[in-house]
């Protein structure tokens, strides 16, 4: 009982303190700062001039966009874009086919009879440029571009007819622009033995001026020029830097390598290894 009446007091002090506390007006912070009148502002007018500058150069590697070709402005004029390059190997020593060279010298004499002489040979070389896609082309995610689709709204949608929707053929790695993916005649709903993702995809392509569909002259020429990666005046702790004011051609051009007319295609191009039947 002694407990109960020691914490009595207490009690009642603390709920005394709070109700004279709660007997001040309450006050909100910055209350007569502003009156009860609207703001009123002043209003001026300026004229803004804007203009472009063209500026003799401007850095050109590490960039995350390259542009190739020519643009013709009616008021800016002629501005014209070319990349240099360089093809550099994975490997010092690279290996083409299953074994190196030094192997196959010794494919007559060594105790395998697995080791052969594969005698690999380039054929041809493809220079393939990409170019940007649009990026919101494949509203229903279903793998077929919006400009291609039956139905770009509805991943359930059968472009192709085959009796397969769009999003099905992307999980079986089928075509969705064509009925028969691998050509055997067989639809590719009733076809079992269609091996998956290979057949050319087709974009959408974006970032091109002019008419696509017109072929244009393009020239490859051989650059004797090394493009290193490190600045040697800065002990080669810093990149290199290049600039649009740079020019390696005719200069640092050995000899040309491609000189026609070529076209833009948005299908993807397909290069499958080939053997050559006499070293199977």
């Amino acid at each position: 009982m002694n407990l109960l009446k020691g914490l009595r007091w207490p009690t009642l002090l603390a709920m005394l303190l709070l109700a004279v506390s709660c007997e001040e007006d309450i006050t909100t912070i910055g209350a007569g700062v502003v009156g009860g009148e609207p703001f009123t502002a002043n209003r001026a007018e300026y004229d803004v001039f804007a203009y472009n500058k063209k500026i003799e150069a401007v850095r050109t590697n590490k960039l995350p966009v390259y542009q190739i070709g020519n643009f013709n402005d009616p008021i800016y004029g002629k501005t014209e874009a070319s990349i240099t390059t360089q093809v550099q190997l994975s490997s010092a020593n690279p290996i083409f086919g299953n074994y190196s060279a030094a192997v196959e010298e010794t494919a007559d004499t060594d105790s395998s009879t697995l080791t052969i002489k594969e005698e690999e040979t380039v054929n041809e070389v493809t220079l393939f440029i990409p170019f940007l896609t649009n990026p919101k082309g494949d509203r229903d995610l279903d793998g077929v571009a919006d400009e291609y689709d039956a139905d770009p709204d509805d991943a359930n949608s059968d472009t192709d007819g085959d009796g397969l929707t769009d999003v099905q053929e992307q999980s079986l790695g089928t075509d969705p622009l064509n009925e028969d993916t691998d050509g055997d005649g067989t639809n590719d709903a009733e076809d079992a033995e269609t091996s998956p993702n290979r057949f050319p995809v087709k974009y959408d392509l974006d970032s091109i001026y002019g008419n696509r569909d017109i072929p244009f002259n393009f020239k490859v020429e051989r650059s004797t020029y090394f493009l290193r990666d490190l600045d040697p005046n800065s002990n080669f702790q810093e990149a290199q830097q290049y600039y649009s004011s740079q020019q390696f051609s005719p200069d640092f051009v050995s000899d040309v390598l491609f000189d026609g007319p070529v076209e833009i295609t948005n299908v993807e191009e397909l290069i499958f290894q080939e053997d050559d039947p006499e070293t199977e």
